[in-house]
């Protein structure tokens, strides 16, 4: 397979918004249990022995042959019970997915490894729905949310398991599938470890895709590359080998996923390889965003002036090249910061790039919240601006402080950008001429270029300069 480009056909996810949709693949890793493993031995042997693919209706069986007379316990609640030893469980590819900050998944899945996973990564139970009446009554602009299709183990009540409860789905859960609609017109969907056997979205991207025949948006699916024969030239002149056969079907398929439900094919050769592709995807989203770092507390009229004239060029450029800006709450700059994104969103008709303003750092919090906070505020950022950076004592602490967390290599990125502004003072300047910024790989290979900002430019020179460096650095092939 090849690895996601920011033109590549197979993903332009990173121009999109998208949402990610984990089956039970996605936990494997973690849970070791096909969807099969659930149920008593005797109905995994009727699945195994290929007596019978049909999940849904091995469930029935159970359900009434099985548990309909014992001690009256709830089906739901029995097979509820067997995720108690996986729930706590970590997955490496639930991680990778975490790492992209996406605000909401889509899961089929019953355990509770994903709100887990969340909870342990940002500190924050992400918002559970379960069931249709659930949106009535949680918040959905919430930081995180994951909509269970298919119910929740901690609350069996909800669990989509037999046939008729999956028949009924529709009418159940009507509102909750109107949902899941309206995210798949919405959304490019990243599809991991699902295998699309309950028809479940694939009816809703048929209906979709019935209303706005014309859309462009692509969804994506992961599969395992079966072993190849030669070719997939389809046309025969002797029986054709078991290998030819699989190279056809495959092609067939892909290409029908593709006509059909507007859902194009990553293969991989192992799953592993998933981790790796998720690893670089969060890479490439990390070179979009660009973390703008300073304050002031008592400048001049003309330096107030001056920096607006920057941040308002600035916010624009990084925008219209869809590059995604992250602030904190740095006194005076923070607050212009987050007026020009809102002036320049609100306005504009075309696809631009999106303000995250997280987490807040407060005045009394302590060194150590500090520090967390402006680790979780850069982690998904490769580029650093440094604009001012004053404090009611003079050169702000916190901004040099986030300069040196920015220099640790992390992931994403081992060789970060750092962009100070000297000509607006305070720590800006004191970071410019800091043997520390000088010694760095990207100063020492473009001096020039950094030395621009020594000078007397305009405000919008100093801004035009900045988005010029970022588009060389973060530039990525176009194959």
């Amino acid at each position: 397979h090849s690895f996601p480009t920011r033109r590549s056909s197979d993903l332009h996810l990173l121009d999109n918004t998208f949402s990610v949709f984990c089956g039970a693949g996605a936990t494997a890793d973690a849970t070791r249990m096909r969807w099969v493993s659930i149920f008593n031995q005797q109905t995994q042997d009727f699945y195994n022995k290929g007596l019978c693919r049909d999940i849904y209706l091995l469930a029935d069986i159970e359900k009434k042959y099985h548990y309909s007379h014992d001690n009256n316990q709830d089906f739901a609640s029995k097979i509820a019970s067997r995720f108690e030893n996986v729930n706590c469980r970590s997955s490496k590819h639930i991680n990778a997915i975490i790492d992209l900050t996406i605000n909401q998944i889509w899961t089929t899945n019953f355990d509770t490894i994903i709100e887990t996973a969340i909870k342990q990564t940002y500190g924050i139970m992400p918002t559970i729905i379960r069931e249709s009446k659930d949106i009535l009554t949680h918040g959905l602009n919430d930081k995180y949310i994951v909509y269970k299709l298919n119910g929740s183990v901690d609350k069996p009540s909800t669990m989509v398991l037999t046939k008729e409860d999956f028949l009924n789905y529709a009418r159940s859960q009507r509102l909750f599938f109107e949902m899941l609609k309206r995210q798949l017109v919405l959304d490019s969907f990243l599809f991991i470890g699902y295998s699309f056997s309950d028809n479940l979205v694939l009816d809703a991207l048929r209906e979709i895709n019935d209303v706005f025949p014309s859309q462009t948006k692509f969804h994506y699916r992961f599969l395992l590359k079966q072993h190849h024969g030669k070719g997939t030239d389809i046309h025969w002149e002797k029986m054709p080998s078991r290998h030819e056969l699989i190279d056809a079907y495959a092609k067939y398929e892909k290409q029908y996923y593709e006509d059909v439900y507007h859902i194009r094919t990553i293969y991989l050769s192992n799953w592993d390889e998933l981790d790796e592709y998720l690893g670089e995807l969060y890479k490439r989203f990390c070179n979009r965003n660009v973390f703008i770092s300073g304050s002031f507390r008592n400048i001049s009229r003309d330096e107030r002036i001056y920096i607006e004239r920057i941040v308002d060029r600035l916010v624009n450029k990084l925008f219209s090249n869809q590059y995604n800006i992250y602030s904190g709450n740095g006194r005076g700059l923070g607050e212009i910061v987050i007026a020009r994104a809102d002036k320049y969103q609100k306005f504009s008709r075309q696809k631009s790039g999106q303000l995250v303003n997280r987490p807040f750092i407060f005045t009394g919090d302590s060194p150590c919240e500090k520090a967390e906070k402006n680790r979780l505020i850069m982690k998904d950022c490769n580029t650093m601006i440094i604009i001012c950076g004053q404090s009611d004592d003079g050169v702000s602490s916190n901004v040099l402080k986030q300069f040196e967390q920015f220099l640790i290599p992390r992931a994403s990125c081992q060789l970060p950008l750092i962009i100070p502004i000297p000509s607006t003072g305070y720590a800006a300047k004191k970071i410019f001429y800091d043997p520390t910024f000088r010694a760095m790989p990207t100063y020492q290979l473009n001096k020039v270029v950094f030395q621009r900002f020594a000078q007397d430019l305009s405000p919008e020179d100093v801004a035009d300069n900045i988005v010029n460096i970022i588009r060389v650095y973060r530039s990525e092939p176009n194959s």
